[in-house]
């Protein structure tokens, strides 16, 4: 996920901003190039999304023989009490077992994933809470998209990383490192 560190700071919107609600709205921009990646909420107001809007952001890329596959990632909200994002697994894509810091909820729009050796197709909701263990997930051919939400800090955790390198090389997988989230295009 994107780091808090320096790479990312919020300034506040230019004077463009005409309507006073958004007065004191901020953008989230990264640091090396000034890209606005989004804009801060501004609490109690009503919100409509279209995800397909956001930048598609790119986390754990893996090389299965000559063909790049990553998690892919459109974050539509991200607050200190909750980060909304829609998310798309390349086919075949292997994430390792883990948890988070926080409790995270799980829709299924379309393919399937396996989760723990239980194939979950569309229409799937998961219920994940604080420290619940998750994984290993494998994407289905088709791939995965879903909808997940964290009520507050995103952290994930590798539970068993010994055991992921197993399942990589027993796949003849290799991890490009890189879990933090990358721009990869603006829509």
């Amino acid at each position: 996920m994107i780091a808090a560190d320096s790479t990312y700071e919020w300034r506040r919107v230019g004077e463009h901003v005409t309507d006073p609600r958004l007065s004191q709205a901020f953008v989230m921009i990264r640091a090396s190039t000034g890209e606005a990646l989004m804009e801060k909420i501004v609490e109690g107001q009503i919100r409509f999304y279209n995800p397909l809007e956001f930048a598609v952001l790119e986390a754990v890329p893996q090389m299965h023989g000559s063909r790049r596959l990553s998690v892919h990632c459109r974050i539509i909200e991200w607050t200190p009490e909750r980060m909304v994002a829609h998310t798309r697994y390349d086919p075949g894509l292997v994430l390792p077992r883990h948890s988070h810091a926080s409790d995270s909820l799980i829709y299924i729009l379309e393919g399937e994933v396996a989760i723990d050796g239980r194939l979950c197709g569309a229409g799937t909701q998961i219920v994940l809470p604080k420290g619940a263990a998750i994984g290993p997930l494998i994407a289905g051919p088709e791939g995965c998209t879903f909808i997940e939400s964290y009520a507050g800090d995103v952290t994930a955790t590798v539970l068993d990383a010994e055991g992921y390198e197993r399942l990589l090389a027993d796949r003849g997988i290799r991890s490009l490192g890189g879990q933090d989230l990358q721009t990869i295009s603006a829509s």
